[in-house]
């Protein structure tokens, strides 16, 4: 049995700089502006927990604060507190829902937690309102791989790529779920358009090796398993599937 190598690819979490600073208008109390200001700062300089310190006084005299609760629930995630975020973009979102970020950074806490169904329904909340947003697509299809949904995980990667052919994480996404679903031949062509724009990604080397493999073309496995070993000498499971692709080699010519 050949050693697998699958690896879905996510970058979740998006650097989000403090929204009040850029876009509140009315503050009650010119402290309380003050306060935005000051936590805004030690945000962009990556001081979380004294952003949140922040948040946290300002809240107390000002609950209904919009930014307030989303700005702390952004600096939770940072922390990877990602419970406390999500209860504070639960805050954020019943006092202003139309704001398309929320959905997506929500949905990266539900991820993040294993909370899969929930961070489905909020990537799809947020695909809503922003349906070509590469990264949205990317995650979502991600979270349903796991979920075990292969088909729709495949039309998520699939709709990256036609949005932009230059991503390439959806390509590899993708070579991996047809992989997965049996269909290698489709796989061996996503994974070479990864090779294509980086002929030294040693998992989409390795894994088209094994849709060769699959598809019973094991002079090609045989290549990319040694490909993957100039990459990497320690690479392990490419000398075991190396080894059973020239056996399987070696029977298909006697045969």
């Amino acid at each position: 049995m050949l050693q697998g190598m699958h690896h879905f690819r996510s970058s979740c979490i998006r650097r989000c700089v403090a929204l009040a600073v850029l876009w509140f208008a009315a503050l009650p109390v010119f402290a309380v502006a003050e306060l935005f200001d000051e936590a805004a700062e030690l945000f962009s300089a990556g001081d979380f927990e004294a952003a949140v310190e922040l948040y946290d006084r300002i809240l107390e005299d000002n609950p209904d604060l919009f930014e307030a609760w989303y700005n702390r629930a952004l600096s939770n995630l940072e922390l990877g507190e990602y419970q406390r975020a999500i209860n504070d973009f639960e805050q954020a979102e019943m006092l202003k829902s139309e704001l398309a970020e929320l959905f997506f950074q929500r949905a990266t806490a539900h991820l993040r937690l294993g909370q899969y169904d929930r961070a489905v329904i909020d990537f799809g909340e947020y695909l809503q309102r922003e349906p070509d947003d590469l990264q949205a697509l990317n995650n979502r299809g991600v979270v349903l791989v796991r979920l075990g949904r292969l088909e729709d995980a495949d039309a998520d990667f699939s709709r990256a790529i036609e949005i932009d052919t230059d991503f390439v994480e959806a390509w590899y996404n993708r070579g991996n779920v047809r992989l997965d679903m049996g269909s290698y031949r489709a796989a061996t062509e996503d994974f070479t358009a990864v090779l294509q724009a980086n002929p030294d990604r040693i998992d989409a080397v390795f894994n088209r090796g094994n849709a060769w493999y699959a598809l019973g073309e094991f002079q090609r496995a045989i290549q990319d398993f040694y490909r993957s070993i100039e990459l990497n000498q320690d690479f392990a499971e490419a000398y075991y599937n190396l080894g059973l692709a020239y056996i399987r080699y070696a029977d298909s010519i006697r045969e």
